[in-house]
């Protein structure tokens, strides 16, 4: 039951894409509509900036955290 469990919360979490969140509060759009449309931290970076690639980074961390401590 543990590893249903395990599998249901890092699931949940890499099922929250950071990178759209913070390329909406920085540039408005979707990370999908932005350069290459790749949801993550280096096209965040290349067209947002340093700044929200960072957070992309950081949030992207976290959620690893996030599930490796709930489990």
């Amino acid at each position: 039951m543990t590893e249903l469990f395990s599998l249901l919360i890092g699931y949940l979490c890499g099922c929250f894409l950071t990178a759209d969140v913070v390329a909406r509060a920085f540039a408005h759009k979707s990370v999908f509509q932005i350069g290459t449309g790749n949801p993550g931290m280096a096209n965040v970076m290349a067209r947002v900036g340093k700044k929200a690639g960072f957070l992309v980074l950081a949030g992207d961390i976290i959620k690893t955290l996030l599930a490796f401590l709930i489990t």
